[in-house]
Order: structure tokens, then C-alpha cells, then sequence
């Protein structure tokens, strides 16, 4: 926390207890405050701990826990005016005891026939924020965004090797990356300084997704919807120069598919739907294919098969309710839903390399959370289970034999924390 510039200053334990019972009037332990907090609202204490402490942005904090972004938003300010009267008499200051959690980078081999992984090995050995989005087509090394150098970028690191190589050329601050179906340039989301309003009617249609039109029921508040602009950039696979390749508001997800399809999608968030565009990843040209505005529509997580023929979508629904994946033809025809027995609240999927099962994050009878197989059927194999509730996503190689998987770490430190004014 202190590498990234925070309010803060790392004491040792002696001195924390120190200042705590000096100022036993003015200062609460956060740590105490998290668990008063955590048996009040157990959400509301881990959105603290991974926007906090983590660093995790609200869309990747939503992404972690399983529920929208909205949600991740009204809970974040709830949590910090409760912990802000509970802390301190004046407000200002804190001493605490906390794990920091950092997202990590691991890989594993995959059994092709049973789909069992084998031995997790971490890849990244930093403190930084690393995220996992595609394997180099060799399948000897991992692609990723992480903020190891201060702000992201753009890094490829080989399985056993010590540190990974910075493709450089990248600009801005990257998002998501994703390869093009030649598997020969990187397509990553930046950011733009633009906000852009929508004025959009709230009765849309729903094209091919086979969602009934009706009104939505989101969370934005009424007037004007704004949204920020993201741009898609391409870059060669060792690196170079990025060029645009087109530009919306509201861009939230994209994915290609392989040779010899030449599918590409991107998802974004309108004032009332969430849309599906198709898109050419050599000239940028784009159509939309669906949307749906279904209740709960910001919930949505989706992966587009490597044939690009079909668009799994999960909402991230309680974890009491049995989770349903929808599959939907980009080519047209009536969708297929899933039923995931005993398994709710799917909050990453991911296609397996062969198109024939999905990788996903779940939670089992709500207690449980786990990286799961699940085949065409339905049928669901747990294949990691984690006591933490910080499993990621999981991102097979080409050949299917490998997968990079996000996990979060984490190790403990006592801190005097200044709160800022405006937290």
C-alpha cells in the first residue's frame, strides 16, 4: 500500500499497540471496526478489503464478489460512512492490522481427460496487481496487465522464468487485453478523458439473445446516462507501435475468437441494455448483434467460444440460486440455457480451449468458492478449492494443456493510516 503512494506509513507491531493505547480515546483499530463491520455485513467488509486494500477497482471488485458494479458502488460508500464514525473520534486517524490482498498470476497443467489441474506454481513473485488474460500461442508463456512498475502495462512472462518482459509500445494505462484470431497482435482497452451521455429511450429490443424486450430494471440514477469512452488499440505480439482501432462509450468486456473465425466482440453498458457488437479486429468496423435488458442485465458475464459461434453469458446471481449459463448463436437461432446443479453465483467464465466445457468461478450452496469445470451438460467438477473467497478466473492455453489463473495473496502488516478528508 505504501508503494502506491497511499496516506500511509508502515509502523512494527510494538509501535502500532503503542499508538493505539495512547490515543485509546481518539483511535479504533480498522481491523476491529472490519469485523464488527463483516458480522453486520460480511460484503460490505470484503469490498473494504479489496478496494482498500487490494486496490481493486470497483468493476474488478464486482468481478471477485459476483455482483454488479452498481452494487459494489452503494456498498463502498455505506462501508465508508459506517467505518469512518466507527474508527475514530475525529475522523482522522487509524491504526490497523490487515492482510493486503494482491492478485497473482499462477499456472497449471490440465489432465485432459479427467479436466483435474495439477500443482499450482505462482508466476508472478511481486506485490503488484497482475491480472492473466491470454497465453502466447506457443503456450510457453502467460500474457498480462500489471501495475509492478507504478501504473499498467502490458507484460509476457514464460512459465519458470523469474520476472516477465514489458511489451513495450503500449500506451496509456491498459484494462483488458485479448489476442486477434491471427494470434499475432495483442488488442487491448484503454481508457479515454471523454464522457459521452445517452439519451437512450429505456424500451429496447432484444436481437438474437433470446431475451424478451421489456423495461430495465437497473440501478443508474434517472436523467442523463454517462459513460466513459474506451478505446481498442492494437499492438504486435513482441511489441511496437499501437494503433487505433475504434472507439465506444461504455466498453466493459471483449474477446476474439480463433482462426478460422475472424468473430470479435465487445459488451458495453448503455443507459438501459447492455449491447454485443461485432467487430473487425484489422479495420475496426463494428455492428451490433444483440443486447438484452432483462432484469439484472449489469449482472452479466460472458466468453465467446474459439469457433465464435456461440455467446455463453452468466449472471452473477445470488449464491443460493442454482447458476444458469445461456448460450447464444452469433450466427442466429434460439438460445440454450444451462442449469449448473448446486452451483450459484458464476462470476468469471471462460470457454475451455476445445470449446467443449467452460472454466468458471462459483460458489457451492453459498459457502463454498471454487474453481469449477463445467461441461455442455451442465455438469459441474470442481477442480480448486480455496478457503479464501479470492478465486479468480482461469485462462486455458491454446492446446488446452495449460491454464493461467488469477488468485489473490496477501500477507500482514500493522499500519498508521492518515484518512483522507474526502474518504
Amino acid at each position: 500500500y505504501a508503494k502506491r503512494g497511499g496516506g500511509a506509513r508502515q509502523v512494527s507491531l510494538d509501535e502500532a499497540l503503542i499508538v493505539s493505547e495512547g490515543r485509546s480515546a481518539e483511535v479504533v483499530a480498522l481491523d476491529d471496526a472490519l469485523k464488527d463491520l463483516a458480522a453486520i455485513d460480511q460484503r460490505k467488509s470484503q469490498i473494504v478489503e479489496l478496494r482498500f486494500f487490494g486496490g481493486l477497482s470497483i468493476e474488478e471488485t464486482a468481478e471477485v464478489l459476483g455482483v454488479s458494479p452498481g452494487t459494489v458502488m452503494r456498498d463502498w460508500t455505506l462501508a465508508k460512512a459506517w467505518l469512518r464514525k466507527e474508527m475514530t473520534a475525529d475522523g482522522k486517524h487509524a491504526v490497523f492490522i490487515r492482510t493486503n490482498i494482491e492478485p497473482a498470476v499462477y499456472v497449471a497443467d490440465v489432465h485432459a481427460k479427467t479436466r483435474e489441474i495439477g500443482r499450482l506454481e505462482r508466476l508472478t513473485h511481486d506485490e503488484w496487481q497482475s491480472r492473466p488474460y491470454e497465453w502466447a500461442p506457443d503456450g510457453k508463456s502467460v500474457l498480462f496487465v500489471s501495475d509492478r512498475e507504478g501504473t499498467f502495462h502490458i507484460f509476457r512472462q514464460q512459465v519458470g522464468a523469474a520476472a516477465p518482459e514489458l511489451v513495450a509500445g503500449v500506451q496509456g494505462s491498459p484494462n483488458i487485453l485479448r489476442l486477434n484470431p491471427e494470434r499475432t497482435e495483442i488488442l487491448y482497452s484503454v481508457e479515454s478523458d471523454r464522457k459521452t451521455a445517452d439519451a437512450r429511450p429505456t424500451e429496447t429490443s432484444s436481437q438474437n439473445s433470446g431475451v424478451p424486450a421489456r423495461r430495465a430494471t437497473n440501478s443508474q440514477p434517472e436523467g442523463e446516462f454517462q459513460s466513459t469512452n474506451v478505446r481498442l488499440m492494437r499492438i504486435p505480439l513482441d511489441g511496437g507501435v499501437s494503433l487505433l482501432l475504434l472507439e465506444d462509450s461504455g466498453i466493459n468486456n471483449f474477446q476474439c475468437a480463433r482462426l478460422p473465425s475472424r468473430e470479435c466482440l465487445y459488451s458495453k453498458y448503455t443507459k438501459d441494455a447492455l449491447v454485443f457488437e461485432e467487430f473487425d479486429a484489422k479495420t475496426g468496423t463494428k455492428k451490433e448483434l444483440l443486447r438484452t435488458s432483462e432484469p439484472g442485465w449489469q449482472s452479466f458475464n460472458w466468453s465467446l467460444s474459439p469457433d465464435g459461434r456461440t455467446v455463453a453469458l452468466a449472471k452473477k446471481m445470488r449464491a443460493a440460486e442454482e447458476a444458469e449459463i445461456r448460450l447464444v448463436p452469433t450466427g442466429g437461432g434460439a438460445p440454450r440455457v444451462l442449469k449448473v446443479k448446486d452451483w450459484g453465483r458464476i462470476s468469471t467464465l471462460d470457454w475451455a480451449a476445445n470449446g467443449k466445457s467452460f472454466w468458471a468461478s462459483a460458489t457451492l450452496h453459498g459457502e463454498t468458492r471454487a474453481l469449477i469445470n463445467i461441461d455442455l451438460e451442465g455438469r459441474a467438477k470442481p477442480v480448486l478449492e480455496e478457503s479464501k473467497p479470492y478465486v479468480g478466473w482461469a485462462i486455458p492455453s491454446q492446446d488446452g494443456k495449460r491454464l493461467a489463473i488469477w488468485e489473490a495473496t496477501g500477507g500482514s502488516n500493522a499500519w498508521m493510516l492518515e484518512v483522507p478528508p474526502a474518504w
